[in-house]
């Protein structure tokens, strides 16, 4: 990363957040990520900022970066992953599975996009993401490249097709803790295996009976294209 963008690092921010509970140990350790694109190049290059598994660190780390709404225009992604697991789609165990992703750029409240990744990271670390799947469960990602383009993902260590549809709607559900269907709009997975083509679907659109169709051929997808109604 260049000295250029160190605007991006760690830094105080305004943003209110819990007090630092009691110190609790986490049932596994974790990492902070931190990606932006070179001054001369439009390759990303993911960089481990600081680990930890204590919820007290964590708390410590958290309030000292930037929330979500603070990027502006600037390109960046941010990651908290599973220690010793670095978030690239091509090394393992990434590569064995995909990500689950959902667009933002249909929430313009900064409350509420900041809320959506707090509840993303502290269900990832608290393992409270469908419980039974969370030996699948990675990482977390939001990245933006400007106010009107931001994706959040959920990465997921398996393509098989049951738990990778359990672990969709778990992501889905906790994106629904702050935002509506509509805001969430159509989630795709990604299929690392395939060379990170999307093609599976869970749609948020709240129309029943919706049909959502595969966005790569059948002899690719491990997983079909579904659809979810209220």
């Amino acid at each position: 990363m260049n000295s250029s963008e160190s605007t991006q690092q760690p830094h105080q921010t305004t943003t209110t957040m819990p007090t630092s509970p009691e110190d609790v140990k986490l049932s596994t350790g974790w990492s902070f990520w931190c990606a932006t694109p070179g001054k001369h190049s439009t390759s990303w290059e993911m960089r481990k900022l600081f680990s930890f598994n204590r919820l007290d660190e964590f708390w410590s780390y958290f309030n000292a970066m930037k929330s979500p709404s603070e990027f502006g225009n600037c390109a960046i992604e941010i990651a908290v992953f599973r220690e010793n697991i670095e978030p690239e789609w091509d090394h393992e165990p990434c590569s064995n599975g995909g990500r689950w992703c959902a667009r933002l750029d249909r929430v313009t409240s900064a409350d509420s996009l900041d809320t959506t990744w707090y509840n993303l990271v502290l269900g990832a670390i608290g393992e409270s993401i469908s419980m039974a799947e969370r030996a699948n469960l990675l990482g977390v990602a939001l990245s933006s490249k400007g106010s009107n383009s931001r994706r959040i993902a959920l990465w997921a260590g398996t393509r098989d097709k049951d738990t990778v549809l359990a672990v969709g709607n778990a992501f889905k559900e906790n994106l629904r803790l702050e935002l509506s269907d509509k805001d969430i709009g159509e989630m795709l997975f990604h299929d690392f295996e395939s060379g990170n083509k999307a093609y599976s679907v869970i749609a948020n659109t709240g129309k029943k009976d919706r049909k959502v169709s595969s966005k790569a051929s059948s002899s690719a997808s491990a997983v079909p294209a579904v659809t979810t109604a209220e």
